[in-house]
């Protein structure tokens, strides 16, 4: 059995995912700020409410969208942390030679 692994690659995707996380963090705090701002305009209950409902809803989907991104990049960086340890390992072994 092979095992093959690229650390720039790994690394590259590390720093994407964190990069784009990063993004869209703030993206989030943007979008709670204009809708706070949208809400105090609204005029009626139902409107307001209506507008709470599906800012409720898209505010739900981004968190768990950015939870995701978060936990795949910790994934990342724990398999290239676990490849390069086996690595250091497999190298000693070849030491003793």
């Amino acid at each position: 059995m092979t095992i093959l692994y690229d650390p720039a690659s790994m690394n590259h995707l590390y720093d994407e995912l964190q990069t784009h996380g990063g993004k869209m963090k703030s993206e989030i705090d943007t979008l709670q700020s204009c809708a706070s701002a949208f809400h105090s305009n609204l005029s009626g209950k139902n409107a307001a409410a209506g507008f709470d409902a599906k800012h409720k809803e898209l505010s739900t989907s981004l968190e768990d969208t950015l939870q995701k991104l978060d936990d795949l990049a910790a994934q990342v960086e724990n398999a290239l942390q676990r490849a390069l340890e086996a690595d250091g390992k497999v190298g000693d072994g070849f030491a003793a030679f």
